[in-house]
């Protein structure tokens, strides 16, 4: 049996590794697979205590494992154990678990008081929020302030969705009308979910998981300090045999037999209080894995431990950026666009270039044609030599001097536009716009 587990790294720095996706053969007890969490979007977050550090929650959609960070989910091909996707919007801060469902994955925005579900192609097909949707982009902007419950636990019992807030222990149906409060747990729980037998939770502060009327104790051990936790319990998988895996800190995962109120079992990972569990996933065997856990056999169990992996997501970020602009999204493009900005060392020139290019023009069709200009203008000063874009950037240089009132700089713009660099449909739109400027400067 192969296992998913992701790590925060509590206490990490700025440019440090701050969390890790850790694939494990669960029946020797060995890490196969170690992938780095890639680089943030923005700042760790002011609290030091996790903040936007690590990997999160994990869900099976579609074939894929979704794995989440605070900020974006990564589409993970589980056979090849290669990012393959990734999915991003403005509700993503501070993610906690995931639920997935045959159209969707709902998504805990522990960092605004609300979850929400969304596919893979980006749109958020439904949300529930306790104070309403947040208006600004969470992927960006950390407040504290809106975290007034930390939703992070959601679940469905006898059909209907129910999700967890830690700060009050409070249960919340999700209704036609928006929520419910139905039941009140202990606060600071993790992994909540109910069936028959009633309540199932990691009580974290006291390293106990209670399952309707029994309660296990787990083992602690490591240090504490300001800001870790030694016996931190925060992920779960339901094992087919009754058994469940349940995550602490320092960095490891139990096995317990609920029917016995026992631990069965132990994997550490690292004796660090700073390092956390916090998801875990059971992965469907295949012949790949089957000829991957023949092969441990071969490699010693230090090398595979120390073999580090990585991936750049922000490619694919750009990706998703244009897939937004070339379906009329342009606010969310928008934000994609800014977000792909503020990491100009991990694109090219050209690549820069472009998505300056497209900023301007979701400004445009947006109507803030004074915004729009300035970034034009910019990207013209600046690019001299480069000459990106340059056909179509006069041309919108144009459109927006005429939009906002400047008709004799409009004509210059559309005069300057190198008929040669655009595209047929393109040039006929210049000519029509300097005919039609020209005639109304006769008149």
């Amino acid at each position: 049996m192969r296992i998913l587990a992701t790590v925060v790294l509590r206490t990490s720095k700025p440019q440090e590794a701050h969390g890790f996706l850790v694939a494990i053969d669960w029946a020797t007890r060995r890490v196969v697979r170690t992938i780095a969490a890639p680089a943030l979007y923005s700042e760790l977050g002011y609290r030091n205590r996790g903040g936007r550090r690590g990997f999160r929650g994990l869900a099976r959609h579609r074939g894929k494992v979704w794995l989440a960070a605070s900020d974006a989910i990564y589409l993970l091909d589980p056979a090849e154990m290669a990012i393959v996707g990734m999915v991003s919007h403005r509700y993503m801060g501070s993610i906690h678990d995931l639920f997935g469902e045959d159209d969707g994955v709902w998504v805990t925005c522990t960092g605004a008081d609300g979850i929400f579900k969304i596919g893979e192609g980006q749109d958020v097909i439904d949300e529930r929020w306790a104070k309403g949707p947040p208006t600004h982009d969470l992927r960006i902007h950390f407040d504290d302030a809106l975290d007034t419950l930390h939703v992070n636990s959601i679940y469905r019992y006898r059909g209907e969705l129910y999700f967890y807030a830690a700060f009050t222990g409070e249960v919340y149906r999700v209704t036609a009308a928006g929520l419910e409060v139905t039941d009140t747990l202990e606060a600071m729980c993790h992994n909540v979910f109910r069936d028959e037998r009633g309540f199932f939770r990691s009580v974290s502060p006291l390293s106990e998981l209670r399952y309707g009327d029994r309660t296990i104790a787990l083992p602690r051990g490591g240090p504490s300090g300001e800001f870790t936790h030694p016996g931190w319990l925060r992920g779960l998988e339901r094992l087919p045999n009754g058994h469940v895996l349940v995550g602490s800190s320092p960095a490891r995962i139990f096995e317990v037999d609920l029917q016995a109120a026992r631990v069965v079992d132990q994997l550490v990972l690292k004796e660090d209080s700073n390092w956390t569990i916090s998801g875990i996933a059971v992965l469907e065997e295949t012949r790949a894995a089957e000829q991957e856990a023949r092969a441990l056999d071969e490699i010693p169990a230090d090398l595979l431990e120390t073999r580090l992996e990585s991936f750049d997501p922000y490619p694919e970020l750009s990706r998703l950026a244009y897939a937004k602009f070339n379906a009329g999204a342009y606010a969310d493009a928008l934000e994609l666009v800014r977000i792909c900005l503020q990491l100009e060392d991990r694109y090219p020139q050209d690549a820069l270039d472009a998505l300056r290019f497209h900023e301007g023009l979701c400004h445009f069709f947006l109507g803030d044609y004074a915004r729009s200009l300035s970034v034009l203008d910019l990207l013209e000063k600046y690019a001299v030599g480069r000459r990106p874009h340059l056909g179509p950037l006069k041309y919108y240089q144009g459109l927006c001097h005429e939009r906002l009132g400047d008709r004799q700089r409009a004509l210059e713009s559309f005069r300057q536009a190198p008929r040669y660099e655009l595209e047929p449909a393109l040039r006929a739109e210049v000519e029509r716009s300097l005919r039609r400027l020209e005639l109304a400067a006769a008149e």
